[in-house]
């Protein structure tokens, strides 16, 4: 495969400045270390590509799973030590892509790099993303060493590099500076001036994190009109719950020109590694786990094959061996001080949950589930918690547990109903906590979470 390289100088200036992005959730931190010995899974049909570095750097020939070419390439055989496969760090697998960006490493391009390109799927073609991609997850991990020095300007592990015909920045890039962030350049490329038609900014995820890997989860649905979508999930070396970080919606997600090929989408390919701001030092980082598929817990499942992806119920609640319930991998935004409604978006919800819209809930609605193991999740920046529900004769036995330790059994079953009942918490150290309410019976009777307010 041949390609042009040549990016234009808009880059340095786009990928720079407009960081008018989003607030980064804080990460909720659980004990359990992700392992670096697992062996990679058989794919799961649903998902498209592993890159994980097992084979090869790349493939010229027979590319099934893995990137194709590299640049550099074969025309700089003195370059060799840019791209090498290692062995330490490695976050699953045997193998991870060690990136090595030296000053002069531009090869004619505004930046300076090491990356690999042409994403070759599990059929041996290669993988462009198009108007016809749909909705697409991906997921990589990223090492940066204790020793690591932030690009000045921008310096990007993982590119979806559009058509070489348009000659611009990469519709998306996730990268590094002095944190973590996704910088978006779509739209029509010809109406840069006009935010009604092209989408030029720069979101940031959060601080960064020397010395661990940090996966990274993201789903895009493709298009070129302002209905497209952007989600980031992260989490850090020692956390199992994703949290995420980032939430972008009508947006247009891959570029055109307006005027070439009447306005029609080219094809855009990947690329990882580190491709960087011109800088004069050395700079590392490691990546692994490059994975595409159609939904978010089979890319897990294939991109980190760990047994703490999927916690038991005895690692997750250890008084409880008994119990069946696992965290949700995905988890929503920390809750600040407040009063949160049944329906925020900050509640994750576990079993067969329904909704009720009366009046006597706060705001005249409630969550409410009848099969005992059946849980409601949230996570919270203060020292306490009020939690509303219902009492009634139909209630059951709702467990209240904090950071993995269970708090108490609230016995909601009364002979009256009373609507917006309070149970409120202990005072907890000042920080973030995990708060799960889960259904403990007795059979066929229900529990509902109407609202939860957080104290600072």
């Amino acid at each position: 495969m041949k390609r042009p390289w040549f990016i234009s100088v808009v880059l340095i200036l786009l990928i720079s400045g407009c960081d008018n992005g989003m607030v980064t959730p804080t990460r909720i931190v659980t004990t359990i270390p992700p392992t670096n010995t697992a062996t990679p899974t058989t794919f799961i049909m649903s998902t498209t590509f592993m890159g994980g570095f097992e084979t090869a750097v790349y493939q010229l020939e027979n590319t099934v799973n893995n990137w194709h070419d590299s640049q550099p390439g074969a025309s700089y055989p003195l370059l060799v030590d840019r791209l090498t496969r290692v062995t330490s760090p490695v976050r699953t697998g045997n193998y991870s892509l060690k990136a090595t960006v030296k000053p002069g490493d531009n090869y004619g391009s505004s930046g300076e790099r090491a990356e690999v390109f042409g994403m070759y799927g599990s059929s041996g073609t290669e993988i462009f993303e198009n108007e016809a991609s749909g909705t697409q997850f991906y997921a990589i991990s990223v090492y940066l060493p204790l020793d690591f020095v932030a690009p000045s300007e921008w310096g990007i592990f993982q590119q979806l590099h559009g058509s070489d015909v348009y000659q611009a920045p990469p519709p998306f890039a996730i990268g590094v500076t002095n944190d973590y962030y996704v910088q978006m350049y779509s739209g029509d490329l010809d109406a840069l001036s006009d935010p009604k038609k092209s989408h030029t900014v720069r979101y940031p995820l959060g601080a960064l994190q020397r010395g661990k890997w940090v996966d990274f989860v993201w789903k895009i649905k493709f298009t070129k009109t302002y209905t497209g979508t952007v989600d980031v999930w992260q989490r850090v070396e020692g956390e199992i719950i994703f949290t995420k970080v980032l939430s972008v919606a009508n947006i247009p997600t891959l570029q055109f020109k307006s005027s070439v090929s009447e306005g029609a989408v080219l094809d855009a390919y990947w690329k990882t590694g580190y491709y960087t701001s011109v800088e004069n030092f050395t700079r590392v980082i490691y990546v692994d786990c490059n994975t595409r598929g159609d939904n978010f817990n089979d890319v897990v499942a294939v991109a980190f094959p760990t047994s703490s992806e999927t916690p038991t119920a005895a690692t997750a609640f250890a008084s409880t061996p008994t119990s069946t319930v696992a965290p949700n991998l995905i988890a929503p935004a920390v809750l600040s001080a407040g009063t949160y409604d049944d329906n925020n978006l900050g509640f994750a919800y576990s079993g067969s949950w329904l909704t009720y819209s009366a009046v006597g809930p706060y705001n005249n609605t409630l969550h409410y589930a009848q099969s005992i193991g059946d849980t409601a999740s949230f996570s919270f920046r203060g020292t306490s918690f009020k939690i509303f529900y219902t009492e009634a004769n139909d209630r059951g036995k709702i467990e209240v547990w904090v950071d993995d330790s269970l708090v108490t059994t609230i016995n909601a079953n009364t002979r009256s109903v009373a609507w917006q009942h309070k149970y409120i918490s202990p005072s907890f150290p000042a920080g973030i906590h995990t708060v799960l309410l889960r259904h403990a019976g007795p059979t066929g009777a229900y529990i509902d979470l109407d609202a939860v307010t957080i104290l600072p």
